[in-house]
């Protein structure tokens, strides 16, 4: 397992994100560890994953609908 762990980190920051016309990351600490394992920063752009809800204005509201049919996709990325 830890063998397959390191050929995959080794085959991911070798060849595959030098090697790609863009990375995106999700933070600015990802951005730095990137940079850490040097890629490109030219290459990255951070896509912050998430809502500051600091941002949001209180007199924004929203109603939630009630759309039976739809299916619900959750995505969690560590």
């Amino acid at each position: 397992m830890l063998v397959k762990g390191l050929v995959e980190e080794l085959i991911l920051y070798r060849f595959i994100l030098p090697h790609s016309d863009r990375v995106y990351v999700q933070s600015d600490f990802m951005f730095n560890y990137m940079k850490y394992k040097r890629i490109n920063p030219k290459l990255m752009m951070v896509v912050p994953i998430g809502v500051d809800l600091d941002k949001i204005k209180e007199s924004v509201q929203i109603e939630p609908k009630d759309i039976p049919q739809w299916q619900v996709l959750l995505w969690l990325a560590s």
